[in-house]
C-alpha cells in the first residue's frame, strides 16, 4: 500500500523497480503453492488457484489450503520485501518522507474468497485476455478492502472449505452493492 502518493514524487521508474519486485514475491509464493497469477493491477495481484482442476470436494479443499499457505508467505516475506526493496528505493529517491514514513510503504493487505467463477475470453481485435469473473472475485477484492496492514482475511465460502484455517478474528461485515452481512476471517499469520 502507500503507493499511488509516492509515484509523483520518486517517479515512474523507481515505482516500477519496486513493483517488479513486488510481483515476483507474489508470483514466486503463488507458484509455489501451485496457484496462477491472474494479472497485476497496479499495485495489486489477482491470483488463482484450482480454476483449472477437476471438481471435486477434495481439490477445493486443497485449493484453499493452497490458497491460505500462499498468502501466508507473502504475508511472512512482507518484511523482507519492505527492507530489502521499497525502503531502499524511497530513501534513494525521496526528500518528502521520513523514516517512520518510509517504513509504512509496501506493506500488504491480503483478501481472499473461493467461490464459483466463469472462465471468459476478453477479446480486442487480435489481442484476447483469459480472465474469471464472479462474484467470489468481488468478495475477494472487498475482503481485502476490509484488511489492514500486514493482514490476511477471507472470506466464509474459503473458511469453510480450508475448515477454519486457524482464524484469529471474525466479524461481520456489509459489501458495497451485495446484499446483506458476510462474515469475513483474519487469518494467523
Amino acid at each position: 500500500s502507500g503507493f499511488t502518493a509516492i509515484t509523483d514524487e520518486i517517479g515512474h521508474g523507481a515505482v516500477t523497480e519496486i513493483l517488479r519486485n513486488f510481483y515476483a514475491t507474489i508470483g514466486e509464493a503463488v507458484a509455489k503453492n501451485g496457484g496462477y497469477v491472474d494479472k497485476y493491477i497496479g499495485d495489486a495481484v489477482m491470483a488463482l488457484f484450482g480454476v483449472f482442476k477437476e471438481d471435486n470436494p477434495d481439490t477445493y479443499y486443497r485449493n484453499a489450503h493452497q490458497c491460505i499457505a500462499a498468502a501466508r508467505l507473502v504475508a511472512a516475506a512482507s518484511h523482507h520485501f519492505r527492507l530489502n526493496h521499497v525502503e531502499p528505493v524511497l530513501r534513494k529517491y525521496s526528500t518528502r518522507f521520513g523514516g517512520a514514513d518510509i517504513s509504512k510503504m509496501g506493506r500488504v493487505r491480503i483478501g481472499c474468497e473461493s467461490g464459483m467463477v466463469d472462465i471468459v475470453r476478453f477479446q480486442r481485435g487480435n489481442e484476447s485476455e483469459i480472465t474469471v469473473v464472479g462474484t467470489a472475485v468481488n468478495i475477494a477484492a472487498r475482503v481485502m478492502a476490509k484488511a489492514g496492514a500486514d493482514e490476511i482475511w477471507i472470506g466464509e465460502n474459503l473458511n469453510s472449505l480450508a475448515g477454519g484455517a486457524n482464524v484469529a478474528e471474525s466479524k461481520p461485515v456489509e459489501h458495497k452493492n451485495l446484499p446483506g452481512t458476510f462474515q469475513i476471517h483474519r487469518v494467523r499469520v
